[in-house]
């Protein structure tokens, strides 16, 4: 099978979908297909690019949303170098610039067409209109209006979570939508020495505390004002347990919640390379979260596979992944978190070890990127059906 996968973001971004997609793409080559990604230009990239089934189109950098880039919804090369190909599937991975292009493609070459709804954007339209309560509700009416009209067509949808697909749901979409979990790359990573370990805790003058980490973009969708506020009820209610909270990570809400919380157990260590992050996950003794915007929380993923306990707020997202004292600890609201993160740090070395492992078992039966190929073929081959 030939398979297009159009994609605004791709290595090497880092994200949730950035990885997914390259994973997809692997895991499909792995069986046999032919795939070609059609993504996003590298920075300060020029012209159009074709390598190792890759094409890059340039685009304009977004300097609000991460630094992100966005093309425009054509290229007359890439349409060009696109026609050679006689694709039996295209499969869309987002809404705009080059996952638009995609939509065009396949309308007027009348290919098959798949469609993966990852990102809830109506978290993200106060970066568009800087909270202004008005213009955020009619660019949140407008992005709803914009996917149903996208999941009206006649198209295979695709949402990552169940959390995803209610969504869509809520949008008055009523046609079939599968639900299948991006894949990701279940490999243990290396389990790094301890004195790796100890002489970042040593660096950090944090020796023989309990370590809490948080780990991802500092953004308001992540709700990590919740986390912090947790964090110190918990250690005014448990003053007799040495802790810190590590908090790795940059984005727009950095500089506003250092000011606002500046406790010296309280460290903002900003961006950290990606080959790194695994030292953090291991050193540490629980990974918070309080974001309940996530379709797929990769930076939960991500601690999983280095054996770190999670400990998220409940949403309805985590059904069927999380639970509570088995792979993961929960918390329902935030004024629970604190007995929640005592209840972590206190973790005997068999409880923490039984709920890793169930964690590491979670992530090879939902996420393996073989499985997930094998999955969306059978969604490819409906989409195919479709148009006969």
């Amino acid at each position: 099978m030939k398979i297009a996968l159009f994609s605004d973001t791709y290595p090497p971004d880092l994200n949730g979908v950035s990885t997914s997609v390259q994973l997809q793409k692997e895991a499909l080559e792995t069986l046999g297909h032919e795939v070609v990604v059609i993504t996003t230009g590298l920075p300060k990239q020029r012209k159009v690019t074709f390598q190792d089934n890759v094409l890059r189109i340039p685009g304009i950098t977004l300097p609000f949303l991460y630094g992100y880039r966005l093309s425009f919804p054509y290229n007359h090369k890439a349409d060009k170098i696109l026609r050679e190909f006689d694709f039996d599937v295209l499969h869309v991975e987002q809404e705009f610039g080059v996952s638009l292009f995609g939509r065009l493609f396949a309308h007027f070459r009348d290919v098959p067409f798949v469609y993966t709804f990852h990102t809830c954007y109506e978290d993200y339209t106060p970066y568009l209109t800087r909270g202004k309560k008005i213009p955020d509700l009619l660019l949140k009416k407008i992005v709803r209006k914009l996917l149903k009209a996208i999941g009206e067509r006649n198209i295979e949808i695709v949402t990552p979570s169940l959390k995803a697909q209610k969504i869509l749901r809520g949008y008055g979409i009523d046609r079939p939508i599968h639900v299948l979990p991006s894949p990701m790359e279940c490999l243990s990573p290396a389990v790094l020495p301890e004195e790796t370990l100890e002489e970042e805790k040593k660096r950090l003058h944090i020796q023989g505390k309990k370590i809490a980490l948080s780990l991802g973009r500092i953004a308001y969708e992540k709700n990590l004002p919740e986390t912090l506020s947790s964090f110190l009820s918990y250690r005014k209610s448990h003053p007799e347990v040495e802790s810190v909270l590590v908090v790795v990570g940059d984005g727009p809400e950095r500089e506003r919640l250092e000011e606002k919380y500046p406790d010296p157990d309280i460290l903002f260590l900003g961006k950290v390379p990606h080959e790194q992050v695994s030292l953090y996950y291991q050193m540490s003794d629980v990974f918070l979260t309080s974001s309940m915007t996530e379709t797929q929380g990769l930076t939960i993923l991500e601690a999983m596979e280095n054996g770190l306990p999670v400990l998220a707020r409940y949403d309805f997202n985590l059904e069927g992944f999380l639970k509570d004292g088995e792979n993961a600890l929960l918390y329902d609201q935030g004024k629970t978190m604190p007995e929640k993160i005592h209840q972590a740090f206190l973790l005997d070395k068999e409880s923490r070890r039984r709920i890793t492992d169930n964690a590491k078992e979670t992530l090879q039966k939902l996420y393996d990127p073989g499985k997930y190929a094998e999955r969306i073929i059978q969604v490819y081959e409906k989409a195919i059906r479709r148009e006969l």
